[in-house]
């Protein structure tokens, strides 16, 4: 039997032809490398447009998997973009606002779960050394944001030092440079470079579990977390350093369950260090900024969007 239903998926992988997956993983690293970069809609909308083309392509030769009771969450999602649809056509209280946002947020939305659909179920069905070559080219795509980054850094910090001229686009600006047309939200970098953290340390733990850790894989997903951590510091990220510690810190409780039996005494030294280390950034960052005294007064006048109404004028009224 279990021969038979391997020669079932294999069959059926042979649908989607191999140079197609990987052009398809490409879209994803192009899209997911230049979303949050000024003067990209071109690439982006036909990277989108490109991969929401083949998933559906993809969906309907994997359509069977569909009518299965652990497709539900995937139906799920369906039924939301249809939620979208009566909301605006029967609850809208102001038609053409909402028009607008249906026909550029929901668009691109469905656009992504055809896209990110079709790619899931054609990824699932490759053999494991296509899986591997796709995932390596997926998780570029993850690390490019924070790569693109650093590289944005080092060239601003190079031209302060020595006056040297570069290209504005490539130049970090501040939210005091705001509205440059280069200028990149933190908020972006959260969106982006977070969930790089979290895939890193997943793939850790994996590797942990699997007897597989002293890799130069594995040291690849070490350091996206110092590099994701850098970026946060740097532009007082906030959020993305709470998201990231606490990444950090269900991957340390797992590993500790773990491995806690096993060599207690590492285990424990190693837990130490790793609270050092996240207590000496922590409190680094609290001195660099003095916003964090005020985050707890700055969050009850977040969640009063009725009575303090700035942030509707894109920041002209702070």
């Amino acid at each position: 039997m279990q021969v038979s239903m391997l020669t079932d998926t294999e069959n059926t992988a042979r649908k989607i032809p191999h140079f197609l997956i990987y052009f398809q993983t490409i879209l994803f690293s192009i899209l997911y490398t230049v979303w949050i970069l000024p003067e990209t809609i071109l690439i982006r909308n036909v990277s989108l447009a490109l991969g929401a083309f083949i998933g559906v392509y993809e969906i309907y030769v994997y359509r069977q998997r569909l009518i299965s009771s652990k497709a539900i969450p995937l139906l799920l999602i369906g039924v939301l973009f249809i939620w979208a649809i009566f909301h605006l056509f029967f609850l809208a209280n102001n038609f053409v606002l909402q028009f607008e946002e249906f026909r550029s947020v929901w668009k691109r939305s469905f656009m992504a779960a055809l896209f990110a659909l079709g790619w899931g179920l054609t990824i699932a069905s490759c053999s494991p050394k296509v899986r591997r070559l796709n995932w390596a080219i997926a998780y570029v795509g993850f690390l490019m944001p924070a790569l693109i980054y650093l590289l944005k850094f080092i060239l601003t910090q190079h031209d302060l030092k020595n006056g040297l001229e570069i290209s504005g686009y490539w130049r970090l600006y501040q939210l005091t440079d705001y509205p440059s047309a280069f200028f990149v939200a933190k908020t972006a970098y959260m969106g982006f470079v977070a969930p790089a953290v979290a895939i890193a340390l997943a793939q850790l733990y994996w590797r942990l579990k699997e007897g597989k850790l002293l890799t130069w894989e594995s040291m690849v997903y070490v350091l996206t977390i110092p590099i994701a951590l850098f970026i946060f510091f740097e532009e007082n990220v906030k959020n993305g350093i709470l998201y990231a510690f606490l990444f950090i810190l269900i991957f340390m409780i797992l590993s500790s369950l773990r491995s806690i039996k096993i060599a207690p005494i590492k285990t424990i030294a190693l837990m130490g260090l790793c609270l050092l280390v996240s207590t000496i950034y922590i409190t680094k960052h609290i001195q660099k900024n003095d916003s964090w005294n005020s985050l707890l007064a700055d969050a009850k006048i977040a969640v009063q969007t009725d009575k303090y109404q700035n942030w509707k004028y894109d920041n002209q009224f702070g």
